[in-house]
């Protein structure tokens, strides 16, 4: 017997095509190959050698999908350059491999339409479930998903309207670790620097961080909260602003990436941190430790953030465990960009210059130290004193 030629090539051998070249029913080789058939000696080595004669490879897709499973599951990031969400994808694809699971990883770039297609996209297909990493509040066609037809598992972001379990770490707790570190350390003119305003993330870091000021007597004040894009470039546009108008003597950066902006704007103002300048930033993503100096920040289990929402899923699909609502810890962790500050208040940088100009007291006039005073100055200053 020949397997069918098309275009020149040999077609895919099928389940058929095994059982004719060795002598038995489709029904028989399928019940031998899921595992529910014993045969005979002789009958299971024709099978085997028609097998690898006709290099019969089984579907193991239509095979899953005849048990109710297909063992792949979808995952949806916003940005791969940003290293936490290719922790948290490294961490899912590990995790899923050890339970006999597959990943299908989309990457949206930040593009709400993109988020869109591919939840479109993951949805009509054939997955076990699906793990939602956002960069915005809201999904249209996520929100249409009911949890019957595929378990969701929202990670990081908040994602209004969406059935199904939730992961976060407890980014209130983590914003109070860093601003607390910083007054801790004897700063109190203390800037915030966060993602899109409606974002989870930011809400909750700022309401830690306003939590560690009113703790100390001390009022938030919006001109020290800067809010836009977790970016470099949005890090380093805000510090410039901040610098100008400001002038912290700490800045708490709700995101190592912003964080990497904070300190590319400050050495180009000619700044150096933590002397003139401390810095604490979120996420602890591997190359924090590495910057120059090396990144104070609050530390989020990333990699338990991708294998906690694989686990979730999992036992969802095989247990019908109910998907619920985690909360993950965070540390702070202490490195080199942050000090107490300089005794006197570091004073505003104007944003398109290096230089910094010498302060001076109220009133405009500069002060002479007294052993460079002449002697008519010096009595024209008693003078003063006495009138």
């Amino acid at each position: 017997m020949r397997v069918a030629v098309d275009n020149g090539k040999p077609s895919k051998a099928t389940l058929r095509d095994v059982a004719r070249r060795a002598g038995v029913a489709t029904s028989t080789i399928s019940r031998y190959l899921n595992g529910s058939l014993e045969l005979p000696s002789p009958t299971r080595d024709r099978v085997q050698a028609a097998i690898a004669e006709l290099n019969y490879r089984p579907n193991a897709l239509a095979r899953s999908l005849q048990a109710g499973r297909s063992h792949i599951l979808g995952l949806i990031v916003p940005d791969l350059s940003n290293p936490f969400f290719t922790s948290v994808a490294d961490a899912a694809a590990a995790a899923a491999y050890r339970e006999a699971y597959s990943i299908l990883l989309c990457a949206t770039g930040n593009d709400p339409k993109r988020e869109e297609h591919y939840v479109n996209l993951l949805a009509a297909g054939q997955l076990d479930g699906l793990i939602y990493l956002g960069a915005h509040r809201r999904n249209s066609a996520l929100a249409t998903i009911k949890r019957k037809e595929l378990p969701i598992i929202v990670v990081d972001e908040e994602i209004e309207g969406v059935a199904g379990g939730r992961l976060f770490v407890d980014n209130r707790r983590g914003g109070y670790l860093a601003t607390e570190h910083l007054l801790h350390l004897g700063h109190r003119n203390i800037a915030f620097i966060g993602g899109e305003a409606d974002l989870l993330t930011t809400v909750e870091r700022r309401r830690g961080y306003e939590d560690a000021l009113l703790e100390r007597g001390l009022a938030p004040q919006r001109k020290q909260m800067f809010l836009g894009e977790y970016t470099t470039e949005f890090g380093a546009r805000a510090t410039r602003e901040l610098l100008a108008e400001v002038g912290p003597t700490g800045i708490f950066a709700a995101s190592d990436v912003v964080a990497i902006g904070v300190l590319q704007a400050a050495r180009q103002l000619g700044l150096i941190i933590p002397e003139d300048l401390s810095l604490v930033g979120f996420d602890d993503i591997p190359m924090a430790e590495m910057l120059a100096p090396p990144l104070t920040t609050i530390w989020q289990p990333a990699e338990d953030l991708g294998r906690t929402a694989v686990s979730m899923l999992v036992r969802h699909v095989r247990d019908r465990a109910p998907l619920v609502r985690d909360t993950l810890g965070v540390r702070l962790r202490i490195r080199g960009s942050t000090r107490g500050p300089k005794r006197r208040r570091p004073k505003t940088v104007k944003a398109q210059t290096t230089g910094r100009k010498q302060a001076r007291p109220h009133g405009g006039q500069q002060k002479i130290p007294s052993d460079r005073l002449t002697p008519h100055s010096r009595k024209r200053r008693l003078a003063d004193l006495h009138t």
